[in-house]
């Protein structure tokens, strides 16, 4: 069954890469009808072995990818195409393959394989992404627009810390639960009780032998992976704003078209806001009117683009006077190739975060 399950998540992932590059789309049919082969399958073979292993952790990838996916789909980076094919990976590969043992010597993080898989992926395109980025910078906006996160290096120098921390706890309490609980009450306190905790854990965790190399490593990689998620970031919104966005009739708006503005109701005028997840909440907090965040939202900037319903309805705005006929939208980036080489990766080498902390 492995085998049948690895060859199965290898062709749906190559199928979904060809339909992206050619349709843009990833379809249904195709990752619903594989998430629900590798869930029933893990659960026959349950049945038939006597042990529902291989079901839980199916069950522990497929909510992971769920949280982190829908995460990423919320901030608009991820089309629900991109989710849908991850949990399908997640449902059909609840574990690095045994058989495959025998022909490659991969490395193995604590967390769930379908992770690592995302995080192979992110390393993948990030290079292409980045070149590509660095270049439109440097023809259109300067340099400091690409390096933009970089002013901000004392928060992932922080974080990196307070994650340092949560790490130092789950290894004295050796439980990764114990990091991950430490984690979501971090998210609840202030800045600087973070790190006075933090402190006190990585004291903890040297105290106990554990040596101060092995509290470095974890730092700086912590640190680079911070930063460099932010450059990526960064680089795919340099993207969207400056060579993948243009400007149409709204009258000549498709179902599916990814809307690079946000329209909104506010009395009754219909407004518009290009500014991108991140900046909305940064400037809700700064302003501490999260109500702003809740406001009546017409159409969104999310990477699924607008529905048949959300033209109609700005088409009709338009030839009501309310709304001036342009809209800006931004032209995909097919990411189920990506996501198909991050799985080939993950097959052959496992964990590729894993090789970059040795040569750390």
């Amino acid at each position: 069954m492995e085998i049948f399950f690895t060859a199965l998540a290898v062709l749906g992932a190559g199928i979904a890469a060809v339909t992206d590059l050619k349709k843009g789309i990833i379809p249904n049919r195709l990752s619903l009808s594989l998430i629900s082969i590798g869930i029933l399958g893990n659960f026959l073979y349950g049945v038939y072995a006597n042990s529902f292993e291989l079901l839980f952790l199916s069950l522990q990838n497929f909510i992971a990818i769920l949280i982190v996916g829908y995460a990423l789909w919320i901030l608009g980076g991820w089309s629900a195409g991109d989710v849908k094919e991850f949990l399908f990976l997640a449902a059909l590969l609840p574990r690095y393959p045994e058989f495959l043992k025998n022909f490659f010597s991969p490395a193995f993080a604590p967390y769930p394989f379908a992770l690592t898989i995302l995080l192979n992926t992110f390393i993948a395109v990030f290079p292409f992404i980045a070149l590509y980025s660095f270049w439109i910078c440097l023809s259109k906006t300067g340099i400091s627009k690409f390096l933009e996160p970089l002013q901000d290096i004392d928060k992932y120098l922080k974080n990196s810390f307070t994650v340092v921390g949560c790490i130092s706890l789950g290894v004295l309490l050796n439980s990764a639960y114990a990091t991950l609980a430490a984690l979501l009450l971090f998210l609840a306190i202030k800045e600087k009780y973070k790190l006075a905790a933090s402190a006190a854990f990585a004291a903890l965790f040297l105290l106990s032998e554990n040596s101060f190399a092995a509290l470095m490593r974890y730092f700086i990689s912590l640190a680079l992976f911070f930063v460099s998620f932010a450059l990526f970031w960064n680089s795919l919104n340099v993207l969207r704003k400056e060579a993948l966005r243009k400007e149409i009739k709204i009258t000549g708006l498709k179902e599916g078209a990814v809307a690079a503005e946000e329209f909104y109701i506010q009395g009754d005028k219909i407004l518009r806001d290009s500014r991108d997840m991140f900046e909305k909440i940064k400037n809700a907090v700064k302003a501490r009117n999260l109500e702003a965040l809740r406001r009546k939202g017409i159409v969104s900037t999310h990477a699924a683009g607008v529905s048949k319903e959300e033209v109609e309805l700005l088409k009709k705005y338009v030839a009501e006077g309310k709304l001036e006929d342009r809209i800006t939208i931004t032209k995909g980036t097919p990411f189920a190739p990506a996501i198909f080489i991050g799985l080939i990766l993950s097959l052959a080498f496992g964990d590729l975060t894993i090789f970059l902390r040795r040569a750390l």
